[in-house]
């Protein structure tokens, strides 16, 4: 799988970040099922301006089970995970079934 990035931006954070982490519009990594403005390309510390990508295809760990074709959300460790019934914040789609902890590719829409 190669990750295409379609759309990159600068940010600002305010809180520490890991690589590949879900970042909301507030520059800290998301929670359960928040607004997702993208995904950290490296990690970074609290008042550091790194480049989030924020439309493409992505390799993640998975923070639970999903299959392909699966709307996604964040965990409350900025991780995708499949969304709940109900969900508000869905940011892609799982192009490929993976379990908990394993790599799952993502459509970010």
């Amino acid at each position: 799988f190669t990750s295409i990035d379609l759309l990159n931006q600068p940010m600002k954070l305010t809180a520490d970040v890991a690589l590949n982490q879900l970042v909301g519009f507030d520059g800290k990594p998301t929670g359960q099922d928040g607004k997702v403005f993208g995904y950290a390309k490296s990690k970074g510390s609290n008042g550091n301006e790194i480049t989030i990508g924020v439309k493409g295809t992505r390799e993640f760990v998975a923070g639970g089970p999903v299959a392909a074709g699966d709307d996604l959300v964040s965990d409350a460790n900025g991780k995708p995970i499949k969304a709940p019934d109900g969900a508000k914040n869905i940011f892609g789609s799982a192009i490929n079934a993976a379990g908990s902890g394993q790599i799952v590719d993502v459509l970010l829409k």
